[in-house]
């Protein structure tokens, strides 16, 4: 596991491979904050943290569901908004 710490480099060739870029590579996946993914715009972060957040909802069995429905929801008045918004853009823009 150590070995994922130092920087070795394999081959002649102009392409060098080293542990350590890899591991930083799937360190920087994981955010220092919840916000700053989102302020950012860092999609590997937000995959992340959507990861984490499913396997919490799947953990929860029966409050996960009922979180489940009000995302749903959400989702649905959202999603009404923007078709809203659609239909009215020709009018606002012209």
């Amino acid at each position: 596991m150590l070995l994922l710490l130092y920087a070795f480099v394999f081959g002649a060739s102009s392409a060098n491979f080293s542990y350590a870029d890899v591991l930083s590579m799937v360190l920087g996946w994981v955010p220092t904050s919840l916000v700053t993914p989102f302020i950012e715009c860092n999609a590997m972060q937000l995959i992340f943290l959507g990861f984490i957040f499913g396997i919490g909802l799947l953990k929860l069995e029966p409050l996960g569901h009922r979180l489940l429905d009000v995302f749903e929801d959400v989702n649905s008045i959202l999603l009404l908004a923007a078709e809203w918004f659609t239909r009215l853009l020709p009018a606002l823009v012209f």
